[in-house]
This record gives C-alpha cells, sequence and structure tokens, in this order.
C-alpha cells in the first residue's frame, strides 16, 4: 500500500510539473498583435464582409451600363368568358369564347447613360387556340423588331450613377483603411492595459514581499527597541494594503488579458507574455505634411464630394420632374401572321410605330417651386456641412500632430525618471535598514518609484496611440513613409460567402 501512495504522489507530482511548465508562453510584440487583431477580430471580420459588399453592389453598377437579355413567355393562358362579338351582319352578340394563348420571346434592351436613350431589340411568337374549333390556330410571328425611347428634360438616373458610384466604391476601401488602423489602435490601448497591468501585479507583489521582510525585520528591531511602536503599526498596515492591492492587480490582469486575448483571436489556455515595443520612429511630424497628406489620402473630402454630388442630383432629379417632360417612342419590325409555322414570313409585312408625347405643369399651387426651393437648400445646406467637416479635420489632424510630438518629448523624461524612481528606492530601503531614514520617508520612495514606472508606461501608451491615431487620419505609414493601403482595388478578390 505504501509503495502505491508512493508511485501515485510521484504520478500526480509528474502531471502537475507537465501542466506548469510543459505549456509555452505566447509572446507577442506590439506590432504582431496588431496584425492578429487585424486577421480575427470581430470588428475585422465585419469590416472584410463591408468591402465584399461593396465590391458586389458595384459589380451591379457596372452591369446597368450593358445590354440585358430577357426570355419571357406565357405557356399558355386559358381564358373562357362571355364577350361582346360584332356579327358580319354589323349587330352584336353576347358569345361564349374559350381560347388558349400561348406566347415566348426575347428582348434585348441596350442603355446609352450620356443622354438617357433606350435601344431595343424584340422576338417574339404567339399562338391563340380557339378550343371549340380545333382547327382555329393562328400565329402572330415578330421575327424583328427594333425600337428606340428617348426621354427629353428628365433626369437621368445613369448620368449621376457613372459620377457617384465610382466615388463610392473609392471610399469603401478608404473606409476599410479606417477601420484597420482603428482597430490597430484599439489594439494598442488593450496591449498597454495587459502590460501595464502585468507590470502593476509585479508591483504589487515586489511591495508585498517587501512590506512583509520589512515588517518582520520591523519586530526584530521593536523587540530590541530601536523603534517605536507606530513604525511598526505603521508597517504592518503597509503590508496589509500591499496584500490588498496585489488581489485587486490579479484581477486586472485576468479581465485585461481576457479582452485582449478574444480582440486577437488567441481565446485558449495560453500565457501571453508581452514584449514592450521600442520608439524606433523619434522623428517629429510637420503640420502642413500631415494636413497635405490627410488633404490627399482621407476618406473625408470623398465623402464630402459624394455628398455634394448626392445633392445635386436631388436638385437635377426634382427639376427633371416638374418642368417639362417629354418622351420620343419609335419602333420598326416585321409581322406576319402565318397558318403554321413551315413558312414563317407568309403574309409578313413591315410594322412602324412612333409616338411623341409631353406633359407641363400649368397650375401646381408652389409645389413646383417649393420643392425647388427645398432642393436648392439642402445644397447649400450641404455645402457649409462640408465646410464645417474640413474644418473639424484640419483641427483633428493639428490636435494629433502636438499629441505626437509632445510625446516623442516625454517619451525621454519618462524613462529617465523611471530609472532614477528606481535607484532612489532602492538607495532608500538601505538607509532605512541602516536607520538612516524613516519609514515614511521610504513609503514616500516607493511611491515615487512606483508612480514612475507606471507613468513611463502611460507616456509610451500615450505615444503609440498618437501615432495611429495620425497614421489612421492621414492614411500615411510615417515610419515606412509610404500611403496605407491594405487591399488593392485593382487585384481585390472578395469573400467567399
Amino acid at each position: 500500500m505504501n509503495r502505491i501512495k508512493v508511485l501515485t504522489i510521484c504520478c500526480l507530482t509528474f502531471v502537475c510539473s507537465y501542466l506548469t511548465f510543459g505549456q509555452e508562453k505566447m509572446f507577442l510584440s506590439l506590432k504582431e498583435s496588431i496584425n492578429l487583431g487585424q486577421q480575427n477580430s470581430p470588428q475585422a471580420k465585419a469590416a472584410k464582409i463591408s468591402l465584399t459588399r461593396s465590391y458586389w453592389q458595384n459589380v451591379g453598377y457596372k452591369s446597368r451600363f450593358l445590354p440585358t437579355i430577357n426570355l419571357d413567355g406565357t405557356l399558355p393562358q386559358f381564358a373562357s368568358s362571355f364577350e361582346r362579338v360584332v356579327q358580319p351582319d354589323g349587330q352584336e352578340k353576347f358569345v361564349n369564347r374559350s381560347l388558349s394563348n400561348s406566347q415566348v420571346g426575347i428582348n434585348i434592351n441596350q442603355p446609352i447613360s450620356a443622354t438617357g436613350t433606350s435601344l431595343f431589340f424584340n422576338s417574339n411568337i404567339q399562338r391563340i387556340d380557339i378550343l371549340s374549333d380545333p382547327t382555329s390556330t393562328s400565329y402572330l410571328l415578330t421575327p424583328v423588331s427594333f425600337g428606340i425611347q428617348q426621354p427629353l428634360f428628365q433626369f437621368n438616373s445613369l448620368k449621376w450613377l457613372q459620377k457617384i458610384e465610382p466615388l463610392r466604391y473609392q471610399l469603401a476601401f478608404k473606409s476599410f483603411n479606417i477601420e484597420m488602423e482603428q482597430i490597430a489602435q484599439n489594439i494598442v490601448n488593450q496591449f498597454f492595459d495587459v502590460y501595464t497591468a502585468q507590470a502593476s501585479l509585479d508591483i504589487a507583489q515586489k511591495n508585498l514581499q517587501n512590506s512583509d521582510t520589512l515588517y518582520k525585520i520591523s519586530e526584530k528591531r521593536y523587540d530590541m527597541g530601536k523603534i517605536a511602536e507606530n513604525d511598526l503599526l505603521q508597517l504592518e498596515l503597509a503590508k496589509l494594503n500591499a496584500e490588498i492591492a496585489y488581489e485587486q492587480a490579479l484581477q486586472n490582469l485576468q479581465t485585461f488579458t481576457f479582452i485582449f486575448k478574444m480582440s486577437i483571436g488567441a481565446m485558449g489556455n495560453q500565457d501571453i507574455d508581452l514584449i514592450l515595443p521600442k520608439v524606433d520612429f523619434v522623428k517629429e511630424v510637420r503640420i502642413d505634411t500631415a494636413m497635405q497628406l490627410a488633404n490627399e489620402n482621407s476618406a473625408i473630402n470623398l465623402q464630402n464630394r459624394i455628398s455634394l454630388l448626392e445633392v445635386q442630383q436631388r436638385l437635377a432629379q426634382v427639376k427633371g420632374e416638374t418642368g417639362l417632360r417629354a418622351n420620343i417612342f419609335a419602333q420598326v419590325g416585321v409581322n406576319s401572321t402565318p397558318s403554321n409555322l413551315t413558312n414563317p414570313l407568309d403574309g409578313s409585312q413591315q410594322t412602324q410605330n412612333a409616338r411623341f408625347g409631353f406633359q407641363m405643369p400649368i397650375l401646381d399651387w408652389g409645389s413646383t417651386k417649393s420643392r425647388l426651393k427645398i432642393a436648392k437648400s439642402d445644397y447649400a445646406l450641404q455645402y457649409q456641412q462640408v465646410e464645417v467637416s474640413l474644418i473639424n479635420q484640419q483641427q483633428r489632424v493639428v490636435e494629433a500632430v502636438y499629441r505626437f510630438n509632445i510625446n516623442i518629448k516625454q517619451q525621454k523624461i519618462s524613462s529617465k525618471a523611471d530609472t532614477v524612481g528606481q535607484k532612489r528606492y532602492f538607495i532608500a530601503k538601505q538607509r532605512y535598514l541602516l536607520g538612516k531614514i524613516s519609514i515614511t520617508d521610504l513609503n514616500l520612495a516607493q511611491l515615487e518609484r512606483d508612480n514612475a514606472e507606471l507613468a513611463n508606461l502611460s507616456i509610451q501608451r500615450a505615444y503609440w496611440n498618437s501615432l495611429y491615431e495620425l497614421r489612421k487620419l492621414c492614411l500615411y505609414d510615417f515610419e515606412k513613409r509610404k500611403n496605407i493601403d491594405y487591399v488593392d482595388k485593382e487585384n481585390y478578390i472578395p469573400l467567399s460567402l
């Protein structure tokens, strides 16, 4: 039995050791974390689906300018009813007619966007069977028929589509780039949430160990009568507060780690060890350079152009619907009524059809005028909103440049302050152990050391956050000195949904 117990304990010890030490950590840098977030986060997946939708919307837009071919038919239609029929002597009688009507045809339409013209080609055949007379089958054959329909003084929707839809497709790719940069900025904040939580936990653990060690040393010194009871109680209180701080830091780390893992798509039990990024890019950005890049690359100008075109489109539509409207229709073809399909052109003759119609309002009690005034007001309002959006964009760029340049300078200062704080606490601790300073001075040195370390991490977070904010506004990689394009528009392959 003893041997079995010993063997069982050894096995459990081995399993626990394997579970504890056999699992490798996942080491992640900031850029690796951003890449994972841009691939696996729910926001990234939604952005890719949205871009796919824009792709197919653009395909649908282009197809509207190509010829459409339709096959339609009725196979067959039955009807039985009493109808008024003129007799050979001129009288009218109600006659019960039962017939079957079948029809099949092909239609080809080609729009011309510049003028709003519609060209069409038709070919169809109809068959009528009188059910009460099996020999009364007749056909109407239209082998070929060409026509044109030309609206005059009317709203041309295809012309406006050609102006707006290509811009919308460009905007879809810029919006995708902006979304990717927003995801990168979110990952930056979550990365530093986890790293700061890890640093806070490390600080809390060190403080707990130091407070425990100092308390035990101070107990001996108190027994020897070298310190007062008040100092000993203060150290005991510091130890208890350190225990509370450690538990709180541990909980914060678990929370932030879970959120971070969810964003990068690493939801396993594997531990994550983050690598603090080095500040390789330390060159300040000029405001005029950032403003120029934002004007060239950002989506604001493109969105403003689309907004102005849309209100111009509505104004043109109101003018086309409220003024003189005319329509020209012309059709030329060949018809035949053969007795059977063995001689389809038997009895064929040319058909012509032409029509010119117009409509013009004479009295509408001010309805036309009010619609035009509303459309013009919408255009003027949109123009002012465009100016406001440009001013806001410029303000955001200027603020982002100022924050980034300030953070570059603060990086060096905070890094040096962190080093000084660590050194000062080490000296203060040694002096306290020698009895040359009070416990208050030691606690103050510890607090300043902790604040300096966390402040350094806060400045680093602010630096990377401001960098990606500037990248998002300008859609420009200031480190690699090139425009940001996550997707090649010409070679884009949509998702398979």
